[in-house]
């Protein structure tokens, strides 16, 4: 498993990060914006909402379409989930191995930023798994960190501490960049690409019409960059 991987499901599975992220409740603005933008396409959808943690898009996504399924790959972070929505359907599942027959979704979601826990090949099997179990025709929504959008430096000495143990871990490619931010005190890497290069990486992976979004919804046009510090991808998956 790749440093980033480890150190991710490690922080997941920790006593208290679970009742932690329970705190969070309701979409975000942008996931609100993108939502209501696809609305007739998830009405009669079945939707797959990958890295679901304790739940906090569960009622703001299963109440737009026909069918929901929310996993995650941390069964610690998936409990507060389940207690919280008893009806719905949630499954233990990494997205790295999807769980699910060929064209099992109309739509596939994976917001948050989740997808940037994971190391290169990792991300790449998973986009994989995701057009696979996408139907033709089917939307893939996702959000992940911008490399334009900058990391903020620590801002104390315990940070600092720990930024300078884990920069050492730090990948940077002319593809992608795997750094070490402020996340749980700069104790996480995480995965970073401008819009260009994700937008690239959905072509190369076999989506279509792939466009990147601002945090106010807008689409970026082609080869413009933003200071957001996470964008939202829109990609279709046209044929197998």
């Amino acid at each position: 498993m790749a440093e980033i991987d480890k150190l991710a499901y490690e922080y997941y599975q920790a006593p208290g990060v679970a009742e932690g992220w329970s705190r969070a409740a309701g979409l975000l603005p942008t996931e609100e914006l993108l939502l209501d933008e696809f609305a007739p396409v998830l009405a009669n959808a079945r939707v797959l909402d990958i890295g679901v943690g304790p739940g906090r898009t569960t009622p703001g996504i299963s109440s737009r379409c026909r069918h929901y399924i929310g996993i995650d790959y941390a069964e610690r972070m998936l409990l507060p989930c389940r207690s919280r929505f008893p009806d719905a359907d949630l499954l233990l599942c990494d997205a790295r191995r999807l769980a699910f027959r060929n064209e099992a979704f109309d739509v596939v979601l994976f917001l948050y930023n989740a997808l940037d826990d994971a190391c290169h090949a990792d991300r790449l099997a998973i986009l994989s798994d995701i057009k696979r179990v996408l139907r033709v025709g089917g939307l893939l929504m996702f959000a992940c960190h911008n490399t334009d959008g900058g990391i903020y430096p620590p801002q104390n000495a315990t940070d600092l501490v720990n930024h300078l143990a884990k920069k050492q871990l730090e990948v940077r490619t002319q593809d992608y960049s795997i750094l070490n931010d402020s996340s749980s005190h700069y104790t996480l890497l995480t995965y970073y690409m401008t819009a260009e290069q994700q937008v690239r990486q959905l072509w190369q992976g076999g989506f279509a019409r792939a466009s990147a979004r601002g945090l106010d919804g807008r689409e970026l046009r082609p080869g413009e960059t933003s200071k957001d510090r996470s964008l939202h991808y829109i990609a279709w998956k046209d044929s197998d």
